[in-house]
């Protein structure tokens, strides 16, 4: 008789096939078509694609797989929320929020085209304003500062601070170098252009006499080089916009009423190339963007022109049909921003600081900012038509850039490297300031915070309070101090944590481990302002008082 068959796997070819099926894994694919595969993803879902394995970490990290992503180009739209929108903080958004929009054709489609860069975690300070963007890289000015630049890299998280008086930097030997003052500031109110290894901006006619409406700064000559508009162009600055269209230099007219003029130069630095290319009826727009500002940002594969406008509004322009399309944006983008297009760029910021890549350069004009990368492709040439105007000469000034390969940028990693420091790290990470009779007797700053010493809270909702130290809680980086307690709801009495950075030392309790500890310390101190040059004591202060 023969027993049931049931519940065992099938036999034969299939069953083969099936047990083949799987154990199959996207893992037994070769590198190259991995890679193909990835690059032809959405760019947030490559971000994430980060954290699935470390093969492809590793894969997306790699600099062939920047170059091809590079050698693809594809286009991207920054958008920047500014945190002075009052409908913003109604709705209780972030400040200065910004958003990365992969573009279509006719607009966004899905969630997975929109991502957003905060620059609250991969950036100091988020209160930034979005001066341009050139190769993947934003340029960003510090408002609370005033003298603050950051480059950024918004596909890898990481930032680069330019020096205040610095505007040319030189990857691979980590310095930055001052080109001298510009005489001719830009408009402020637009972003510059970089285009075949120069600079170009608007000038601001109403405050400065310059022969064109054009400036143009040569990297390499370092030289200023006026560019003319068009023949019977007006100079009304408020009123133009500088802009790159298909690797060409265009200037928009907004003057006009009834029109909106799009002028090409369609050979560089010639003056008699310049063409009408586009001309876009303002009567066929929507009545809210007919008396509006308007921007041309980028061209499609389609020929598709898109345009933003200062009533906060994006469009697509046909100029086969004349017609336009909206571009629906996500709510959380928000009523008002400002938009720049750029490239994708995989580029580590700090690949390039250590190795002789190329060139990077920043020109701080008058409050504004201009980023320019040199691409691997040669420069082309412009003809020698009109002539070069030097740039103003100053004394050379340059500044170390400071690298720090254990520190990260990222949020993620600086948090669970603080997180997860053993004890032995957070026993030095919890210090206190000591005060200033303690300063002046050790000649030490700050000290690790230990039980039994005494110190007084200054900082917090505990402000003035004194007490001793009665337990270091290295698990929760906090300390207690005592007669600094609350109640909790059965009636038993706790003592409340508090930061060491909130208190300061008034007290040691010496033992002969911490005597050693002060020693070494202030030797340490005492060379390096020895190396540094000390600063003025009150002993010679008071020789030099007649």
């Amino acid at each position: 008789m023969m027993r049931s068959q049931r519940g065992r796997k099938p036999r034969g070819r299939n069953g083969d096939n099936q047990d083949q099926d799987a154990n199959w894994s996207m893992s037994m694919l070769p590198d190259d078509v991995t890679r193909d595969i990835l690059m032809r993803l959405p760019l947030k879902t490559i971000i994430q694609s980060r954290c699935v394995c470390r093969t492809w970490r590793s894969l997306l990290s790699d600099s062939y797989f920047s170059k091809l992503q590079r050698e693809r180009a594809q286009s991207m739209l920054v958008l920047r929320s500014p945190s002075s929108c009052v409908s913003r903080k109604a709705a209780g958004l972030g400040p200065n929020e910004f958003y990365i929009v992969e573009l279509e054709s006719t607009g966004v489609s899905g969630s997975n085209h929109v991502m957003k860069f905060n620059t609250k975690n991969n950036l100091p300070t988020c209160h930034v304003e979005l001066v341009g963007s050139c190769n993947g890289l934003l340029c960003l000015f510090d408002k609370n500062s005033k003298k603050s630049f950051y480059l950024c890299s918004p596909m890898t998280g990481e930032h680069v601070r330019t020096p205040a008086n610095c505007e040319v930097c030189i990857f691979g030997e980590n310095e930055w170098k001052s080109i001298g003052e510009i005489p001719f500031p830009a408009y402020k109110k637009f972003f510059s252009v970089s285009l075949n290894g120069a600079l170009h901006w608007i000038v601001n006619l109403d405050e400065y006499e310059y022969p064109d409406l054009i400036c143009a700064l040569d990297i390499d000559s370092q030289k200023i080089r006026p560019m003319s508009p068009p023949n019977g162009f007006r100079k009304d600055t408020t009123e133009m916009s500088l802009g790159v269209l298909r690797d060409r230099l265009f200037i928009c007219d907004n003057m006009t009423l009834y029109d909106l003029d799009i002028w090409v130069m369609k050979d560089y630095g010639i003056k008699d190339s310049w063409s009408k290319e586009i001309v876009i009826a303002k009567s066929s727009l929507s009545s809210m963007l007919q008396n509006c500002f308007l921007q041309p940002i980028m061209v499609s594969k389609d020929g598709e022109v898109l345009i933003s406008s200062d009533s906060n509004a994006l469009v697509w322009y046909d100029p086969t049909s004349k017609s336009f399309t909206d571009v629906t944006l996500p709510s959380r983008v928000g009523p008002e921003f400002e938009a720049v297009c750029s490239v994708a760029s995989f580029d580590s910021l700090s690949d390039i600081m250590k190795k002789n890549a190329g060139w990077i350069y920043v020109s701080h004009v008058s409050g504004a900012s201009f980023c320019l990368r040199k691409c691997s492709c040669p420069k082309p040439v412009p003809p020698v038509v009109e002539t070069l105007i030097p740039v103003a000469q100053t004394p050379t000034t340059t500044a170390t850039m400071k690298y720090n390969p254990r520190v990260s940028s990222s949020r993620r990693k600086s948090r669970k490297a603080h997180f997860t420091a053993p004890s032995s790290v957070r026993r030095i990470l919890m210090s206190a300031p000591l005060s200033t009779d303690l300063r002046q007797k050790y000649n030490v700053r700050s000290m690790p915070v230990r039980k039994d010493d005494e110190v007084q809270v200054v900082r917090g909702t505990y402000k003035g309070r004194e007490g001793k130290v009665v337990q270091v809680y290295r698990k929760k980086w906090v300390i207690h101090i005592e007669r600094i307690t609350r109640e909790k709801v059965n009636g038993s009495t706790v003592n409340v944590g508090i930061n060491p950075s909130k208190v300061v030392i008034t007290k040691l309790r010496l033992d002969k481990d911490r005597k050693s500890l002060l020693d070494r310390k202030a030797k340490g101190r005492a060379v390096g302002e020895k190396e540094k040059g000390t600063k003025f004591t009150a002993e010679d202060i008071m020789q030099s008082v007649d």
